[in-house]
C-alpha cells in the first residue's frame, strides 16, 4: 500500500482459484463464483477504507502461475507484487512454486514478499 500510495500508482487484487484443486470440492448449487471472489472482493473494501484508496480486484480460474503470466502480458507499467509460502527444498521440488514460476516468466518489475507468520 505505502509504495502504492508513494508511486501514485493503481493497485490491483488478483487471486487465482487452482482449476485442478477446486474441481476436488463439490459443487454447491452455484454459489461458487460468490464464494471464490469473497476473499478478494472483502480485503478491496478493507484496504479502501483504512488506506482511503481506490483499488481493483480480479479472480482468474487456472493454474495459478500460468493465469498470472498470462494476465499480465498484456499489461503496461506494471509492477507485481506477490507473496509466497517461503518453501524451500524437497517440499518446493513437491509442491512446486508459483512465485518462482511467475519470477521467471513475467517481464515486468517482481516482489515477492515472505508474510510475517511463515516460517
Amino acid at each position: 500500500m505505502a509504495l502504492s500510495k508513494r508511486l501514485g500508482a493503481r493497485l490491483q487484487l488478483l487471486q487465482v482459484i487452482d482449476t485442478a484443486a477446486a474441481a476436488a470440492v463439490p459443487l454447491d448449487g452455484g454459489h461458487a463464483d460468490v464464494m471464490e471472489s469473497g476473499y478478494v472482493h472483502g480485503l478491496a473494501r478493507r484496504l479502501r477504507t483504512e488506506h482511503a484508496m481506490d483499488l481493483d480486484w480480479e479472480v482468474l480460474h487456472g493454474d495459478p502461475a500460468d493465469s498470472i503470466v498470462s494476465y499480465l502480458a498484456d499489461c503496461q507499467d506494471t509492477m507485481l507484487a506477490m507473496t509466497t509460502h517461503g518453501r524451500s527444498g524437497l517440499s518446493q521440488v513437491v509442491a512446486g512454486s508459483v512465485s518462482h514460476e511467475v519470477l521467471h516468466e513475467v517481464r515486468c518489475p517482481v516482489a515477492v514478499l515472505r508474510p510475517a507468520d511463515v516460517g
